[in-house]
């Protein structure tokens, strides 16, 4: 498998279909409100009652170790460097948590050479509509990992997350000031982007790295082309994927199609119209409209001039996770990586208006403990989203 491209990784999505036959509707796929009621966009994409509060953590996994590599002696340990969003009083860092809990979670997984913060505004959005996000720096993958960044450690990152729920739900339960009484470990979602959103399909799916108490998963450009249909067969865990047709760092059709036509119900495809890759991040705002990116993924792989020779082949432990038996194959497509000319894409306000959106309403539709809103987050889904002029929604 070219570890370069399983590193950064694109989204994808598809098509439009507003009305699939009931046959096919999954058991626990979303009920659109009766009455016809649903949230606007602006409705959708609006902060929510609570302000967002953040801490920052420094857990270390004592019984996993951190694997050398380029250079890097490796460690016993994993330190995970984590900051925790919740719904707060005051915005800002270690203010009041808000009342009301216990909140669902959800498990953040940030991108290769990148870093916990990629998404602040999502998980800001997220908290503000009375989530928890936990979101890690991962050891190994994160822009400035010891040795630098390596696409070897990808089987750890699930048990990381795992690892993350058990020990912010301890806190939330032993009464701890910060998070006391905050965390729902009965409503679990998990979100991640391009090589997080690979760990998000792990961390949902996989026959030995899943958490069974991940409820609804959405990936941001997640590496699917290897994922066959025996991968999605051990939940049925509802999961939204998100591609722009514009991605330049791992082409749409590769991974859109797979996850199209392996993935059972319930699941959502959402296709963005010239949407980039980069454009999911929180960064690429900083460079909207400046010469030289008028295609997002112009920032994006510039984070990418690593030396295909530098990035070192799996660990034994990974092969024995591909197979078969596992929903793997050993192997993926390979596109034409970070064109010359790009061309132009979707403003990334646009895209990540469109991206809180959709995966708060996602996860409302499923982890809401109000039947109003999730009637109302899912029919924003099925019914509203898909008359956006750049947005096709494929739905099973």
């Amino acid at each position: 498998m070219d570890r370069r491209r399983l590193a950064f990784l694109p989204f994808f999505l598809v098509a439009a279909c507003d009305d699939a036959p009931a046959e096919i509707r999954a058991a626990n796929a979303c009920i659109p409100d009766a009455a016809g009621n649903a949230w606007s966009l602006t409705d959708a994409s609006d902060p929510g009652p609570y302000s967002a509060g953040n801490h920052e953590f420094v857990f270390v996994d004592a019984s996993r170790a951190t694997p050398a590599h380029d250079g890097y002696a490796g460690a016993p340990d994993r330190t995970l460097r984590t900051i925790v969003w919740y719904p707060a009083l005051a915005t800002g860092v270690d203010t009041a948590p808000a009342a009301g809990g216990p909140f669902p979670v959800v498990l953040y997984s940030h991108g290769f050479s990148s870093n916990r913060n990629e998404n602040m505004l999502v998980a800001e959005h997220l908290a503000s509509h009375g989530y928890v996000v936990i979101s890690p720096r991962f050891p190994v993958s994160a822009i400035d990992a010891e040795g630098g960044p390596s696409g070897i450690d990808i089987a750890d990152q699930p048990r990381d997350l795992t690892y993350l729920l058990d020990t912010v739900a301890g806190l939330s339960a032993s009464g701890d000031p910060r998070l006391s009484g905050m965390v729902d470990t009965t409503r679990v979602a998990a979100v991640g982007l391009s090589y997080g959103g690979l760990t998000t399909m792990l961390v949902t799916f996989h026959a030995t790295l899943r958490d069974p108490r991940v409820d609804v998963a959405v990936g941001l450009a997640p590496v699917t082309a290897p994922l066959t249909s025996t991968f999605y067969t051990t939940t049925d865990a509802p999961v939204l994927v998100m591609h722009g047709t514009s991605d330049s760092i791992l082409p749409y059709v590769d991974h859109a199609a797979a996850f199209r036509d392996r993935a059972r119900a319930p699941r959502t495809l959402v296709t963005l119209a010239e949407g980039s890759h980069t454009a999911f991040t929180q960064i690429s705002t900083l460079f909207e409209g400046q010469a030289g990116y008028e295609h997002a993924d112009s920032l994006g792989c510039s984070f990418l001039g690593i030396p295909p020779d530098s990035i070192p082949g799996p660990r034994d432990e990974l092969v024995s996770l591909l197979g078969a038996e596992n929903g793997i194959e050993a192997g993926m497509p390979v596109g034409a990586l970070c064109p010359a000319e790009p061309g132009v894409s979707m403003l990334p306000s646009r895209q990540i208006l469109l991206e809180n959106a959709t995966v708060r309403a996602h996860l409302d539709a499923y982890l809401s403990d109000d039947a109003k809103t999730r009637g109302r987050a899912c029919h924003f889904v099925e019914r509203v989203l898909p008359r956006e002029r750049d947005v096709d929604v494929d739905r099973l």
